[in-house]
């Protein structure tokens, strides 16, 4: 079997090298062979990978696939931590209100819980990629819609239809993994409907918005400093209007790698206009006392033993509506380009690599055109993240409840809280994959 497309990716973070990964693994297996790089290019505006980030979790639903489809198991058994439970506790008072086991994750989902540090990942991915023979074209933006991911001039002369409703290929499928300012969402899916004059049409534009909180970052760079407890678990702290997660990962050091405590608060914020310029910038002392205010004793190692807080605005994509959120007309949004999801399910990478994984198995495999595997990829794909979108926004909001309903919510969690806090129909992952 000859592969009989090109692929054009746009975005080289976990969206774009899970895909690319995916898609050659993929192809290897089935039949077609080794993708040549004719038929895969993958474009980043970046100059280069980054380490910026923070931690993240790795639920059994998405643990599989970077162990199966990416072929990622040495790289998660040196660069992941498997944490023994999940427990929530009251940030004012220390006390713990519920706690989730994981210990047995392994033998009910196929696959454990796992933290690890974002730029691990992406970095793992990348030496992935390196080794089915393909690389990143770095410094290369993708100019909407005009240079770069897109054919050759000789190619769009043959294949490409230019109309009012977008760029349809006959044989090219563009891949926008470029996150929550994704250029090919702006270009091919908002333009699209803002040119059919329906502005106004609900959920339409597909722009994500800033939800109103600040993501509060920091790191105590060794476990000494923190409880035993803490040192085997990931902690949630819930507080009126704000609240509080913690987690071991491990960080690479010189000396090989080690363990960190990642620390992520969430606040909320007035400012209509909020600083977006990147992992690194600094919260500010008013910032961070608003997320430790009226801190337990208990908890007084978290202000002693954490380093300097940045401070990161959290946008989230109006929840997935239809099949056509991810796809229309051979391009193909995955990840926060086409979902940006708080964080308050801890499933947004994972929805990412759910997506690429998904659409990687169905261009080499079935029957149909290209456009046929396309459209039953998203519509396989958009219910599913739709819902982990809402269960994000209902859990930042259980968490920071206040005055009766924390009262509530507390008593909830005392008489059923592993059953409340495991999600079987989201650790079981999705069908097909």
């Amino acid at each position: 079997m000859v592969w009989p497309y090109k692929v054009r990716v746009v975005g080289a973070g976990i969206a774009g090298l899970s895909f690319a990964v995916a898609l050659t693994q993929r192809a290897k297996a089935s039949g077609p062979g080794e993708l040549s790089t004719d038929c895969l290019r993958i474009d980043e505006a970046a100059s280069g990978p980054s380490s910026d980030g923070a931690g993240i979790q790795l639920g059994p639903n998405v643990v599989r696939l970077l162990q199966n489809d990416l072929g990622l198991s040495n790289a998660l058994h040196t660069l992941s931590f498997a944490p023994k439970c999940i427990s929530l506790y009251s940030l004012q008072s220390g006390k713990r209100l519920a706690r989730l086991s994981l210990e047995d994750f392994e033998r009910r989902y196929g696959a454990k819980y796992l933290t690890m540090h974002r730029a691990s990942l992406q970095s793992s991915l990348l030496a992935r990629l390196h080794e089915s023979g393909h690389t990143v074209n770095w410094a290369s933006p993708f100019n909407n819609g005009q240079e770069g991911p897109l054919p050759t001039a000789s190619e769009r002369k043959s294949n490409e239809t230019r109309t009012t409703q977008g760029l349809e290929y006959k044989d090219t499928l563009l891949v926008g993994a470029d996150g929550r300012r994704s250029a090919c969402r702006k270009v091919y899916f908002e333009s699209f409907e803002q040119a059919k004059g329906r502005p106004g049409k609900p959920n339409a534009l597909r722009q994500p918005f800033f939800t109103g909180q600040l993501a509060l970052r920091s790191v105590v760079t060794s476990l000494n400093n923190v409880p035993e407890a803490q040192q085997h678990e990931i902690a949630v702290w819930t507080a009126p209007h704000h609240h509080l997660v913690g987690y071991p990962m491990v960080m690479p050091v010189a000396a090989g790698t080690r363990l960190h405590y990642n620390l992520v608060g969430f606040i909320t914020s007035e400012d209509t206009n909020p600083n977006a310029a990147g992992w690194s910038c600094l919260a500010s002392t008013d910032q961070v006392r608003l997320l430790l205010q009226a801190l337990h004793p208990s908890l007084q190692w978290i202000p002693t033993s954490a380093e300097s807080w940045s401070s990161w605005p959290l946008w989230a994509s109006p929840t997935m509506q239809s099949p056509e959120d991810h796809y229309k007309n051979n391009v193909f949004l995955i990840g926060d380009a086409a979902h940006a999801m708080r964080p308050h399910q801890a499933q947004g990478s994972a929805m990412a690599i759910e997506d690429a994984c998904a659409l990687a198995n169905h261009l080499t495999s079935g029957s149909g055109t290209l456009h046929d595997k396309c459209q039953r990829t998203a519509q396989e794909r958009w219910q599913r993240n739709a819902r982990v979108q809402r269960q994000s926004l209902r859990n930042g909001r259980i968490f920071q409840f206040t005055g009766p309903m924390a009262w509530f919510r507390d008593r909830a969690l005392g008489l059923a809280g592993s059953r409340l806090m495991d999600q079987p129909w989201l650790f079981r992952g999705p069908s097909g994959l």
